[in-house]
């Protein structure tokens, strides 16, 4: 899997981009950090995860034309991809508006067996795998991601190997927010990668 794979321009028809997948030994190795920084991650409590996702809605915002240029590259549509990133903006809104009624610590209730009560908890997944398509790469690749990450999850994506190009500036907002960076993380890669996964 260490070998390059090319990557078409869908408007130029020619392989002008290349990927190096991580090996396995190097996915197992961030895959166990992530699973490590995860337990931190849950404690903190959801209102420290909203005001982090929120942290990384404005380094999104401060990298929105590196992204859309990396859309338009990996798609070959503009509006679409404008509209593409508008949505994930909107999408971290609003669940980080509808976190906290959705992950809600419910009362303990009775039940008919007078000594024996009955409370649920959410608990989180360690890590979470997202392997998502080509045809919305950055939306589809987040759909799961933000509320997984609200959840107390940590999140492992490997986006289509047709449309990676998005992934680097991605990757630099997410670095540019030291609290997720390390419970977040994109990977390039092939098919291989994500059956790794």
């Amino acid at each position: 899997m260490s070998n390059s794979y090319s990557v078409r321009n869908p408007r130029t028809g020619k392989v002008d981009y290349w990927i190096t997948p991580p090996t396995p030994e190097q996915l197992n190795i961030q895959c166990s950090r992530l699973r490590e920084a995860q337990i931190d991650w849950q404690h903190k409590g959801l209102e420290w995860r909203i005001e982090v996702l929120q942290a990384w809605k404005q380094a999104l915002l401060s990298q929105k034309d590196d992204l859309i240029q990396a859309l338009v590259a990996d798609t070959g549509r503009w509006s679409v991809s404008v509209m593409e990133f508008d949505s994930l903006i909107f999408s971290i809104d609003r669940w980080c508006r509808l976190a906290p009624e959705l992950l809600s610590v419910e009362e303990e209730k009775v039940t008919a067996i007078p000594f024996i009560n009955m409370k649920n908890e959410c608990v989180p997944y360690s890590l979470v795998g997202v392997i998502s398509p080509w045809n919305f790469p950055l939306l589809l690749s987040a759909i799961d991601t933000i509320p997984a990450l609200l959840a107390g999850c940590a999140v492992v994506v490997k986006p289509s190997e047709f449309t990676p190009r998005f992934i680097q500036p991605l990757s630099e907002a997410i670095a540019s927010v030291p609290q997720l960076q390390h419970i977040l993380a994109y990977f390039e890669g092939t098919g291989d990668t994500g059956a790794a996964l």
